[in-house]
């Protein structure tokens, strides 16, 4: 049966479907759905959805094997249920058959809800008018309360303790896969994972912000950034650091002074009343004043939580206010193709007063 606070969340949810005058909202399996109910549902071929009508109990569509465990993880008593032999139209068409002549205004996330599920409904109901609600569930997930940030400090801890086990294997005559499978070994002794895996890049390839690990061999000179996450209960901590194999040429060294002076203003800058665009440019004039600005490429950071990309944006243009409980990302970059690439990034929380790092690994290895 779902507890008090996914109960709170739902009623916060169904308040927003009510001013849209929706006839029903609608959570697939992702984060969302592990957002308002507490069921961590992975997305599959099967069709599975939970369904909250404006009146009324919510229901399930599901699988017949699923049953069970999705109502004692939803708390969802009414479940319209189908076998693999059959395929879901006849559960969806019971289950949607009210609204089958009418028109519904449904409420779907644009971004999690796949055709399967679209067009089951619409062949039920071909007059439904669908409304996006993914904002809605942003603007309400993007307030993090006590437990959750609780259980990013415990992804924060694992991930730093992943990072220092990769950090001997920073060295020449090691690739940057042997450092990426230190770090995978430690966050797998941890019982935890990356949710978007460990990139580590080095040398010219760190000239590229996303680049996927390799076995290229470190050298003496080269910057590399590890960038890398690690999940607990479900919630994401992210961080990224550059290091360097002994000392590196002069414009490098630069290049990553300016960046690291960057994120500090940017990472300490953050306070509730402060637009993210505010935030962005924190860093972004700083690595501008330095004739960087060409080569800062990305925004400054992502909001983090159940999703390691979610609201809010630390972007130029964002006019969303900073409020207590976002918790973001600060990782401004520079990337100088052909040299090299500098990403340092810290998971930040905003405070009742200003803000604070989730994050604390060392932040200067330049030249150690």
């Amino acid at each position: 049966m779902a507890d008090d606070v996914h109960a709170a969340r739902i009623a916060a949810m169904q308040a927003r479907m009510r001013m849209k005058r929706l006839t029903a909202w609608i959570l697939v399996p992702g984060p969302n759905m592990l957002y308002f109910t507490g069921w961590g549902a992975h997305t599959s071929e099967r069709l599975l959805m939970a369904v909250y009508p404006a009146e009324g109990d919510p229901f399930l569509v599901t699988p017949a094997f699923e049953a069970e465990r999705a109502r004692e993880a939803t708390g969802i008593a009414r479940a319209f249920t189908w076998r693999d032999e059959s395929g879901p139209a006849s559960a969806v068409a019971r289950a949607f058959a009210p609204w089958g002549k009418a028109r519904p205004r449904l409420g779907a996330e644009f971004l999690t809800m796949r055709l399967l599920e679209r067009g089951a409904i619409d062949a039920v109901c071909p007059r439904t008018e669908w409304e996006d609600i993914g904002a809605d569930a942003a603007a309400l997930r993007m307030i993090k309360d006590a437990a959750e940030i609780a259980a990013m400090e415990r992804a924060v801890a694992i991930a730093e303790t992943a990072l220092e086990a990769g950090r001997p294997l920073i060295a020449p005559g090691k690739s940057e896969r042997d450092v990426q499978r230190a770090i995978q070994r430690s966050l797998l002794e941890q019982d935890s994972a990356s949710g978007f895996g460990v990139l580590v890049a080095s040398g010219p390839r760190s000239a590229l912000p996303h680049a996927g690990s390799s076995d290229r061999m470190l050298e003496a000179g080269d910057l590399v950034w590890i960038d890398m996450g690690a999940l607990s209960g479900g919630y994401n901590a992210d961080i990224t650091r550059t290091f360097c194999v002994g000392k590196p040429p002069q414009k490098l060294a630069d290049a990553y002074r300016t960046v690291l002076a960057g994120q500090e203003a940017a990472r300490l800058g953050g306070k509730p009343g402060a637009t993210c665009e505010s935030v962005d440019q924190l860093a972004r004039k700083i690595i501008a004043a330095a004739g960087l600005g060409e080569y800062f490429t990305h925004r400054t950071g992502h909001g983090l939580g159940l999703e390691d990309h979610e609201a809010p944006y630390i972007v130029d243009g964002s006019a969303e206010i900073l409020q207590p409980g976002m918790v973001y990302t600060v990782e401004p970059g520079v990337y100088i193709p052909g040299h090299g690439g500098i990403r340092i990034e810290d998971d930040v929380v905003v405070t009742a007063d200003g803000s604070r790092s989730l994050t604390g690994y060392r932040r200067d290895w330049l030249g150690e």
